[in-house]
């Protein structure tokens, strides 16, 4: 049973980076897109932060601290794409 859950967890990682990777490749802007590259934002700096707190570990840290850069970057690239732009 254990393994079923966590088998689920790492496929819900690995398909939420693969969004997030994907959103920074695609052309395309959608706020569907930079709502779920909030999920890998948030858990990424908790991670880079704890990884850091509880073992002193640098490169953790820094990997965690890229992963929550590029899903930030992520976020703000679509947010701004979708805001309409106002006619003068």
């Amino acid at each position: 049973m254990g393994f079923s859950i966590e088998l689920f967890f790492f496929a819900g990682a690995i398909l939420a980076f693969g969004v997030v990777l994907w959103g920074a490749v695609t052309k395309h802007r959608s706020v569907f897109i930079a709502a779920l590259a909030l999920l890998p934002t948030g858990l990424a700096t908790l991670l880079s932060w704890y990884s850091y707190a509880e073992s002193r570990s640098i490169p953790w840290m820094i990997g965690y601290a890229v992963v929550a850069a590029i899903s930030a970057y992520v976020v703000v690239r679509h947010l701004v794409g979708t805001i309409p732009k106002q006619r003068v």
